[in-house]
């Protein structure tokens, strides 16, 4: 299991690539968020969805359980904001291709409106979501 860049979402790859044995796999489980260290602030996040649990991702694919007073979809829109992840590549670090490291994740400095405000938000934009897919589907394709 894999994070598409800018905001993609979450999938499994066509193709599955074996890493060497010493690649460590971790199951994840619905619900929880995750990202890709090389591509975080390309914006590769999004939260497991159900029809992906039990799935698994190697360390550079981390996945947290989000606290019971976070909604996680909140979590996910407020992060998914370019403002918030294309500034934390400054924070990356490595050699060939930098990663954002999860100590710099715990690190994100983030204003939690109390959970109604969350849910309200997190409506918002999966109502704005939903308007934007819609009317992708009705505009004519020129050829």
């Amino acid at each position: 299991m894999t994070v598409k860049l800018h905001n993609k979402g979450v999938y499994v790859a066509d193709e599955k690539i074996q890493g060497s044995d010493n690649t460590q796999y971790y199951i994840r489980r619905a619900g929880q968020f995750i990202y890709g260290k090389q591509n975080f602030f390309n914006g590769a996040i999004g939260i497991v969805p159900k029809k992906l649990d039990k799935y698994e991702s190697t360390k550079d694919v981390p996945a947290f359980d989000v606290s019971s007073d976070v909604n996680v979809d909140w979590l996910y829109y407020y992060i998914a904001r370019p403002e918030i992840y294309k500034p934390q590549e400054a924070l990356c670090t490595g050699t060939g291709s930098k990663r954002f490291h999860v100590n710099n994740f715990y690190n994100l400095s983030l204003a939690i409106p109390k959970m109604d405000e969350q849910i309200k938000i997190k409506e918002y934009f999966v109502h704005l979501d939903n308007l934007i897919t819609l009317h992708q589907g009705s505009i004519p394709k020129f050829v």
